[in-house]
C-alpha cells in the first residue's frame, strides 16, 4: 500500500514537470502544484477518519451498508471500497483534460481514498506486533521510499515516450497499482476486537507518547505543503 500511496509527493514533481509542457501549459506553475498540495492535505485528512473506520468495523465496511448491497457487501470482504476508489481516480487521471478534472480526480479524490486506503495498513500493524512494533511499522513505512523511487523513473520514462500517450502511461500505472493493492485488501485484516464508542477519543491528543510522535511528523508534511505549493 505505501509503496503506491505515501509516496505521492514525489510522483507529483514528475506530473508537475509534464503538466507544464502538456495538458495544463496554460496555467502557472503555482496553480499546477494545488493538484499535488491538495492530493497530500486530503491523503493525511481523510487518515483521521480512516483510523478510527478501522478501529469500529475492520478493514472493510460492509457493516456500514447493512441488507443495502448484499453483492457488493460480498466484494468488499475483499477489496476495500476505498482502495477501488484509489484506483478509479487513476484511471479517471488518465482521461482528464481540464485543470479542474486534475483537481477532483487527482487531486481531492486521489487524496482521500488513498488516506482512507492507508489508515488500515498503519492500524493493522499494531494489532499483530507488540514487542516489535517499531521495527514492524518502520518496514510498513518504508515501502514509500521504494514507491519514491520506482514510480517517478518509471513514469518520467513512460509519459515522454513519443509512441504511448499519457493516457495509457497512467493506465499501467494503475494497472500495477492494482496488482500491489489487491493482495493487501484481502491480506489485512483486524486482529484485535473492534472498539466500541465514540469514534474519536480528544483524550489521544493529551497523551504525551502521541504528542511527541505527531509534532515532527505534521511538521514534516507542513513542509511538503510549502515546497509543493
Amino acid at each position: 500500500m505505501n509503496v503506491t500511496g505515501e509516496s505521492i509527493d514525489i510522483h507529483h514533481r514528475v506530473f508537475q514537470e509534464y503538466y507544464q509542457k502538456h495538458q495544463l501549459s496554460s496555467s502557472t506553475p503555482s496553480d499546477i502544484s494545488w493538484i499535488g498540495s491538495l492530493q497530500m492535505f486530503f491523503l493525511f485528512s481523510s487518515m483521521i477518519v480512516g483510523g478510527p473506520l478501522f478501529d469500529q468495523y475492520g478493514a472493510t465496511v460492509d457493516l456500514l451498508l447493512p441488507q443495502l448491497y448484499p453483492i457488493a457487501s460480498d466484494i468488499f470482504q475483499f477489496l476495500s471500497p476505498s482502495a477501488l476508489l484509489y484506483i478509479l481516480s487513476v484511471f479517471l487521471t488518465s482521461i482528464c483534460t481540464k485543470y479542474w478534472h486534475f483537481v477532483l480526480a487527482q487531486g481531492i479524490l486521489g487524496g482521500a481514498s488513498m488516506g482512507l486506503t492507508m489508515a488500515p495498513v498503519m492500524s493493522a500493524v499494531g494489532h499483530y506486533f507488540n514487542k516489535k512494533r517499531g521495527a514492524a511499522m518502520g518496514l510498513a513505512i518504508s515501502g514509500s521510499s521504494l514507491g519514491g523511487i520506482v514510480f517517478p523513473i518509471m513514469l518520467g520514462k513512460l509519459l515522454y515516450k513519443p509512441n504511448l500517450s499519457f493516457g495509457w502511461t497512467i493506465r499501467i500505472s494503475g494497472f500495477i497499482m492494482l496488482a500491489l493493492i489487491a493482495p493487501a485488501c484481502v491480506a489485512i485484516r483486524a486482529r484485535l476486537p473492534r472498539r466500541k464508542g465514540r469514534f474519536v477519543i480528544p483524550a489521544a491528543l493529551k497523551d504525551k507518547k502521541c504528542v511527541v510522535v505527531f509534532t515532527p511528523t505534521f511538521t514534516k508534511e507542513e513542509e511538503k505543503l510549502i515546497l509543493t505549493t
